[in-house]
């Protein structure tokens, strides 16, 4: 399957869809649009122009007949490192 997050802008919604960090997280290719500070995170391979939609049913389609994903985030993300983080703070609070 293919995760899909079409958005037209970055208005009232999170910077950085949390739900996209997990699909990547999950080795599952995603199809987004490229507003806010998306692009900061992911790899621009994954992001379509809001509105685009002849550009968002092609990627799908790309994706979708590829078995194997490239690198889809630009930075790695260590949830053990945020779990630590978390408990740390929670057991000194």
């Amino acid at each position: 399957w293919v995760y899909l997050y079409p958005i037209h802008s970055a208005h009232n919604t999170f910077a950085v869809p949390l739900s996209l960090i997990e699909s990547a997280q999950v080795g599952r290719p995603f199809v987004c649009s490229d507003v806010g500070g998306i692009k900061e995170y992911f790899n621009s391979k994954y992001l379509i122009k809001p509105k685009d939609v002849d550009s968002f049913s092609e990627k799908i389609l790309e994706l979708l007949k590829v078995r194997k994903t490239g690198k889809m985030l630009k930075r790695s993300i260590d949830n053990k490192i945020t779990i630590a983080k978390i408990v740390k703070e929670y057991n000194h609070g």
